[in-house]
């Protein structure tokens, strides 16, 4: 008669609910399907493709044939509006109308001085060849004159009119977009109430 042995019974007969629990949590967790993480991810609008940076520094490099076209035409803006906003504020600056009266004096000088060189060697064709008689002399007086006055108008300009405008230049960089706006708002108000106040002032003497 053959003897069992119990230890097999207990190895052969173990439920499957003894094992631990652990490990069992742990595989579901993993099993999870992954569309639960997706639903947290936003997609980016459409509206949203297909448009330059606004803002913000943009990379050329990263758009579309559309988007640098529109991103040109935004910097061709915004370099406009600074040009302009830039100029009304110099004509404001008594200095620098000052500086600039001057500076159109020595360019006008430099083009007469030009202007009667030419005519005394034309008019008198001896005076370009013989500067000892007078109207050479005349000729070459008015033209380094003429030199003096233009090489002066482009000196001055460099020296005492560009610092100015670089100051202005960068005042006007410092100021926000409305700013510069609410400025060239005003300035084209006052233009137009200065062409109203003409118009009506030819009105009155055609009415007299």
């Amino acid at each position: 008669m053959s003897l069992r042995n119990p230890l097999k019974k207990d190895e052969v007969e173990t439920p499957q609910a003894a094992m631990p629990t652990g490990m069992a949590k742990k595989s579901a967790a993993r099993a999870k399907p992954a569309r639960e993480a997706a639903q947290t991810v936003r997609a980016a609008p459409a509206s949203a493709k297909g448009k330059p940076a606004v803002g913000r520094k943009a990379n050329p490099a990263m758009m579309s044939k559309e988007e640098k076209k529109e991103y040109r035409r935004q910097q061709r803006d915004e370099e406009d509006r600074l040009s302009i906003c830039t100029n009304i504020m110099l004509r404001s600056d008594e200095e620098y109308k000052k500086r600039r009266r001057l500076w159109w004096v020595l360019l006008v000088a430099g083009l007469g001085m030009t202007a009667l060189s030419w005519v005394c060697m034309f008019v008198i064709p001896s005076a370009s060849s013989d500067l000892s008689t007078p109207a050479g002399m005349a000729a070459m007086v008015s033209l380094v004159l003429a030199y003096v006055g233009i090489i002066g108008a482009f000196i001055f300009d460099f020296v005492r009119i560009r610092p100015l405008r670089n100051k202005m230049e960068a005042a006007a960089k410092g100021l926000t977009e409305k700013k510069r706006q609410a400025i060239i708002d005003e300035d084209y108000a006052e233009a137009e109430r200065r062409r109203v106040e003409k118009e009506a002032r030819k009105q009155a003497k055609r009415s007299k």
